[in-house]
């Protein structure tokens, strides 16, 4: 079929051939095309949720980062005591 999109090609050597054997598991009619396209569509969907994932981490990170500066920058000025001290002078 005529297209102006970039097409892919994909000679079944036995890597292929394992991955599409394995897909073929889980989407047992599926013609290879189609096999490719759920394997692709899978990895892709896990790239994603491992970005994600690190993304996450990393803000992590950066929060417990952050605390540790609070707390050396004023953890001091709080004392266990510090919140019974105020409800005093209310």
């Amino acid at each position: 079929m005529p297209t102006t999109l970039e097409r892919t090609t994909l000679t079944h050597t036995p890597q292929v051939q394992h991955l599409l054997d394995s897909a073929r598991s889980r989407w047992p009619d599926e013609r290879p095309a189609v096999l490719l396209m759920n394997l692709a569509q899978l990895g892709a969907s896990q790239i994603e949720a491992d970005d994600r994932d690190a993304a996450r981490r990393a803000r992590e990170a950066q929060l417990d980062a952050f605390a540790a500066q609070t707390r050396d920058a004023y953890g001091h000025a709080y004392t266990d005591s510090y919140l019974d001290e105020v409800r005093e002078g209310w």
